[in-house]
This record gives structure tokens, C-alpha cells and sequence, in this order.
């Protein structure tokens, strides 16, 4: 008898599998993050923007329009001598205005060129509850540790959802029409704002996705219900209790290769990471005959590695 529950979701409609000759752009929340460093990890060109993590809807499809058809002003605030955006993480900041302006376009433009060429575009959604800055009349990416008189919060309605998703498929799908877009919705539970609030605010974010799916080229990778419901126990979380640790991390990234890589490529990640730990094996007696021809095989193994498979990026 089974002791777990298994959840089934048949990609058939997924056009093709990704290889090392595809590139990767990942977006949203912190989730994104660790499937993007599991993607460079064995040897893919992934790219994560620089405005880092963004846990809602609106703000991730404005950063995707806006990198395609342009910003004319940037939404710069200041917090004491620092400059920050309304549409990024506090990892873009600057001590004033124009350096970060330049940072901000600049990463735009780069996530642009990423994006026209990527074969999968993979999007994780955090929360459907929204801050919305009054003075912007905007649903912020970060509040950057504002006051909290500066914001309202808010359950985002269905409609507009929708209707700036769409308009965010087309201007993506204008830019690169055979790119494949995944989404999916994080495992992370947002308790700040209460666990009723958390269901109904995820529930939201899967009624968006279901709609979107209706584009031959969308997709939906249910990570969410791999953690909550196939992987149900404390053990595969952080102390915390909210973020899944790296065994959780690792068991989604298994069904995740398994669903959108092919079994060449898949051979190909089990080779990188068998050389990674090489790479990362620690010696002792360096200097010795026996750590000096250790590591020879080690770079010389690497190498023609390498030499096969040129498209794997080290």
C-alpha cells in the first residue's frame, strides 16, 4: 500500500524538453531562487533578474512588460541616505539617484535580452495580498521597511489579475514567440498575514494560473501541492517550519527534471554533479603523491567532460 499521497500532473502538452543548448530565466519568489540555483548547479545558462525576490503578481508582470517595452521614470523612494525602488528588492539600492537609475536600466535591458532567447521562462507566485504604496497608487514589489501609514493591504481581485497577466503573455510571447512559460505557485506560506489569509491568497494565485493555462504555451508545475501534500511532515522544513529545506528542495527539483528534461540531459546532470562533488571534495596532506594525483584526475576528468559536452555551462 502506498503511504503517501502522489501527485500526477501529465505534461504531454509540453512542446519540448530543455537541454543545456536552451537558456532559463527564473522569476518571483524565493522559491524561484533555489530552482534557479539547482538549474546552474548542473551546468545551466539561468538567469535570475537583479531585482530579486517578488512575491506578488502585479509588480513580477510590470517588471516583465517594462523590460520589454520600456520605463520611461523609474520609481525611486528614499530611506534615510539610501535610494531604493518600488520595484525591486532592497538588493538594488544606491546612496543616490542617478547610479541607481542606471542599475535599474541596465538590468532591465539585460533581463530583456535573457528573455528573448530563452527557451522556458519559469515564474513562481508568492501571495495574491498586495501593498499598495498610496502615494504611487501601486501594488509594490518591496516596502523596504516603510511605514506602514504609507501602504494599504489588499486580496488582489481576480480581474485584474487576469487582465495584467495577459497583457504581460502577450508583450512576452511578442518578444520570444516559441518560448514555453511555466508557473508555478510556492510552497512558502505567507503566516505573517494569518494562515486563512495565506489559503485564500494562494487559492487566488491558482485560479490566475488555471485561467492562464488556456495559452498552448503555458504551463503549471504543481511544486506547491509536491511539498504540502505528497511531502506532508515537519521534517522536509526548516526550523521554521514555513520554508522547505534542501531535502524538500532537491526532491522537487527530481520531479521537476523528470517532467521538463529529457533522459540525455538528465544523464548529463547525474555526470556535473558527480564531478561537483569532486570539485567540492575536501583533501588532506595537500602536497602529498596521493592529493596531487587526486586532483590531476580531478581537473583532467572535468576537462574532457567539459570537451563532450560543450553546452554545459561550469
Amino acid at each position: 500500500m502506498e503511504l503517501k499521497l502522489k501527485v500526477d500532473f501529465p505534461m504531454a502538452d509540453f512542446h519540448s524538453k530543455i537541454t543545456h543548448h536552451d537558456s532559463v530565466v527564473l522569476l518571483g519568489s524565493c522559491f524561484a531562487n533555489e530552482i534557479g540555483s539547482k538549474f546552474r548547479h548542473v551546468g545551466f545558462d539561468a538567469h535570475r533578474s537583479q531585482f530579486g525576490t517578488i512575491f506578488h503578481p502585479i509588480p513580477l508582470a510590470r517588471l516583465v512588460s517594462e523590460s520589454i517595452v520600456g520605463l520611461k521614470d523609474e520609481r525611486i523612494l528614499q530611506r534615510n541616505d539610501v535610494f531604493l525602488s518600488w520595484d525591486a528588492s532592497s538588493s538594488m539600492f544606491d546612496l543616490s539617484v542617478a547610479p541607481l537609475v542606471e542599475k535599474l536600466t541596465a538590468e532591465r535591458m539585460i533581463l530583456k535580452e535573457k528573455m528573448k532567447c530563452a527557451s522556458l521562462v519559469f515564474i513562481t507566485l508568492g501571495t495574491a495580498l498586495g501593498y499598495t504604496e498610496i502615494n504611487q497608487n501601486l501594488i509594490v514589489a518591496n516596502c523596504h521597511k516603510m511605514p506602514k501609514d504609507h501602504f494599504y493591504k489588499s486580496l488582489t481581485d481576480y480581474e485584474l489579475l487576469i487582465d495584467t497577466w495577459m497583457n504581460t503573455l502577450t508583450d512576452l510571447f511578442a518578444l520570444n514567440p516559441s518560448c514555453e512559460v511555466v508557473f508555478t505557485v510556492s510552497p512558502v506560506r505567507h503566516i505573517k498575514d494569518g494562515l486563512v489569509e495565506n489559503n485564500r491568497s494562494k487559492s487566488r494565485l491558482f485560479e490566475l494560473i488555471s485561467a492562464l493555462e488556456a495559452h498552448p504555451q503555458v504551463h503549471y508545475f504543481p511544486a506547491y501541492e509536491i511539498v504540502i501534500d505528497e511531502l506532508r511532515d515537519y521534517r522536509f522544513y526548516k526550523v521554521d517550519g514555513i520554508h522547505p529545506n534542501q531535502q524538500a528542495i532537491d526532491y522537487v527539483w527530481n520531479r521537476f527534471s523528470a517532467t521538463f528534461l529529457n533522459e540525455i540531459t538528465q544523464s548529463i546532470c547525474e555526470e556535473v554533479n558527480t564531478l561537483r562533488r569532486m570539485e567540492s571534495h575536501e583533501t588532506l596532506f595537500e602536497g602529498s603523491r596521493e592529493v596531487t594525483r587526486f586532483k590531476t584526475q580531478r581537473t583532467e576528468k572535468i576537462s574532457a567532460f567539459l570537451a563532450k559536452n560543450p553546452s554545459v555551462r561550469w
